[in-house]
C-alpha cells in the first residue's frame, strides 16, 4: 500500500512542477515582450526637383525615429534620432546640423513626412497623405519645389532578437531530478 502511496505523490509532485513549470514560462514570456528594448524605423528617401533651376536633379537620404515615441493618436510630431540628407554638396545630418530640428509628422499613427528647415531648402509634411509632402528650396533668391519618395526599411534579419539562447529555468531543472530520482527510486526497487 505504502509503494502506491509514494507512486502517486511522486507522480502528484512532477505533474505539480511540470504545471509550475509551464505557467512561470508564459510569465517570462510576457515580461520579455513588456521589457523589449524600443524598436526603430527607418526610412530612405528620394528627392526629384519638379520646379525651379534644379529641375529634374535627384538628391536622397535617410531618418529613423523611435516607434516608442508614437501614440497613435491625432498629430504627432515626433523628433528623429538620425537624419541624413545629401543636398548641392553638402551632407546635412543630425550631429553636423543640429539647427534643422528634423522630425516626422504622423496623425493617428501615419506616416505624413518630414518636417524641418534651413535658410535654403525646406521639408513640408503632407496634410492628409505622405503624398502631399513636399520639398522647397531658395538659390540665389530663386525659389523651386521638388516631391518626396518615402520608402520604409525592412527590419534586418538577423537582429538581437535571433541571439538569444534558451536556458534552462530553476523550475524545469527541479522538475527533471524529481523525475530522474522517482524512475531511479523504482529501478532500485526492481531490483530488490
Amino acid at each position: 500500500m505504502t509503494n502506491k502511496l509514494q507512486k502517486l505523490g511522486i507522480c502528484a509532485a512532477t505533474f505539480a512542477l511540470a504545471c509550475g513549470v509551464i505557467n512561470v514560462n508564459k510569465a517570462q514570456a510576457q515580461f520579455r515582450l513588456d521589457v523589449q528594448e524600443p524598436t526603430t524605423t527607418n526610412y530612405d528617401f528620394d528627392l526629384t526637383i519638379d520646379a525651379g533651376p534644379l529641375l529634374d536633379q535627384t538628391f536622397d537620404g535617410s531618418f529613423s525615429y523611435k516607434d516608442s515615441k508614437v501614440t497613435g493618436v491625432g498629430e504627432e510630431y515626433i523628433e528623429l534620432d538620425d537624419f541624413e540628407f545629401d543636398f548641392l554638396g553638402t551632407k546635412y545630418t543630425s550631429e553636423t546640423h543640429d539647427d534643422l530640428f528634423p522630425e516626422v509628422l504622423l496623425f493617428d499613427g501615419e506616416f505624413l513626412g518630414l518636417s524641418l528647415a534651413n535658410d535654403t531648402f525646406s521639408f513640408n509634411p503632407g496634410f492628409f497623405e505622405v503624398e502631399e509632402s513636399f520639398f522647397s528650396y531658395n538659390i540665389g533668391d530663386v525659389e523651386g519645389t521638388g516631391e518626396f519618395n518615402y520608402s520604409r526599411r525592412d527590419p534586418v534579419a538577423g537582429g538581437d532578437d535571433d541571439n538569444h539562447k534558451s536556458t534552462p529555468e530553476p523550475n524545469t531543472i527541479i522538475g527533471l531530478g524529481i523525475l530522474g530520482g522517482s524512475l531511479l527510486l523504482k529501478k532500485v526497487k526492481s531490483k530488490k
